[in-house]
């Protein structure tokens, strides 16, 4: 329920504590409340809720981001990172083309290729028909244009996510 006259992202499923946490109604608590006090209905032994699902409905630009392994987030922001990926639920067969990965061979190029805002040249991109699952393993930089379709996203629980550029939103007038 909202008054919002555009939503984004709805998100599905997630637990993340004190933050955004999927209601279970009929439990009367939170999602990761309910995980932690019946691990037994999971079948899975881990500390925190292990997946999120969201869907989305992107239009405009996107930011250029990329998502941390385990072992980075931890060491840095105290909890796991993140892999995740996507599937367009709009016309099958479709194909498009998504910012995916980089070309940059240092990380003194990426830098300047980053600063010079050189995206044709820093983007590899791949095809991707509607209704096929993209993988963006941690690690690999994405982003790009929202066209308004329809794309349900599954990734692991959690909320990092570096941004290397908005489109010059945040930045300070």
């Amino acid at each position: 329920d909202t008054t919002l006259e555009n939503v984004g992202i709805i998100y599905n499923v997630i637990a993340l504590p004190g933050h955004l946490d999927s209601p279970v109604t009929e439990a009367s608590m939170p999602l990761s409340q309910f995980y932690k006090e019946n691990p037994l209905l999971f079948g899975i032994d881990e500390p925190i809720f292990p997946v999120r699902m969201a869907i989305g409905c992107n239009e405009g630009r996107q930011s250029y981001q990329v998502h941390p392994n385990d072992e980075y987030a931890l060491r840095h922001e105290g909890c796991k990172g993140k892999i995740s990926g996507s599937i367009v639920l709009e016309n099958p067969g479709k194909i498009r083309k998504k910012n995916f990965g980089h070309t940059a061979k240092t990380l003194d190029e990426f830098k300047k290729m980053v600063a010079a805002k050189a995206w044709d040249d820093f983007f590899t991109t791949v095809e991707v028909p509607d209704g096929d699952f993209l993988n963006t393993p941690a690690g690999v930089p994405h982003g790009g244009q929202g066209d308004g379709i329809i794309t349900v996203t599954f990734s692991t629980n959690s909320d990092i996510t570096y941004r290397f550029y908005d489109f010059d939103r945040n930045e300070p007038d």
